[in-house]
């Protein structure tokens, strides 16, 4: 039986878009999540891989936990709080972004680790971040090819602001550099000024 070529090329075209994330799978969703109680844990605790939940302009109750693959970006003026309780957003699944967003009010406790954001797997991506009031800005372990671009950390506690990647680099004060971190070495540049 013969096959059209060209079908065999369309194909394996299309393939590579894919893993390269050239295109979004059709199962992918974007959806728009307003600020009200608890509706951004909803929203992530039904998200499926690939989609991207765009938190709006307003306060968003945490803490918020990644299970999957997700992207969570925020609209000017959103804002993920954690209330001065826990961790703010915790992410446990490889290949999560987080962009746009204000992370405010993380608890207090050393010994548990209350961040901001606590990466507990590799592959994330964390993208204009504005850390507020956190204990730890960043924290991450096991985060191998962890990015992180453009986070601003900034506290008005007594405590001071931090950047931790534990195995790899720590940096201290505000704002954070922009840092790329594996099981092996990190490499941090200092940021530009923010406008």
């Amino acid at each position: 039986m013969w096959r059209d070529p060209r079908i065999d090329v369309a194909r394996l075209a299309l393939a590579l878009a894919l893993l390269a994330g050239g295109v979004t799978p059709a199962a992918a969703r974007v959806t728009r999540v307003a600020a009200r109680d608890t509706l951004a844990r909803v929203a992530l605790a039904a998200a499926r891989p690939g989609d991207t939940l765009v938190l709006v302009s307003g306060t968003h109750h945490g803490p918020l936990v990644l299970h999957v693959p997700v992207t969570l970006r925020g609209e000017p003026g959103a804002v993920v709080s954690g209330g001065g309780h826990g961790t703010v957003i915790a992410v446990g699944a490889p290949g999560s972004r987080i962009e746009d967003l204000i992370v405010r009010g993380s608890g207090r406790q050393v010994l548990s680790v209350d961040a901001g954001v606590y990466v507990q797997c590799g592959g994330v991506t964390l993208s204009r971040l504005t850390l507020d009031d956190v204990l730890y800005g960043i924290y991450a372990e096991r985060a191998d090819g962890l990015a992180v671009d453009g986070a601003w950390i900034r506290s008005t506690n007594r405590a001071r602001a931090t950047a931790s990647t534990s195995g790899t680099r720590r940096a201290r004060g505000s704002p954070a550099a922009t840092c790329r971190a594996s099981s092996t070495a990190s490499t941090c540049r200092s940021p530009t000024a923010r406008p």
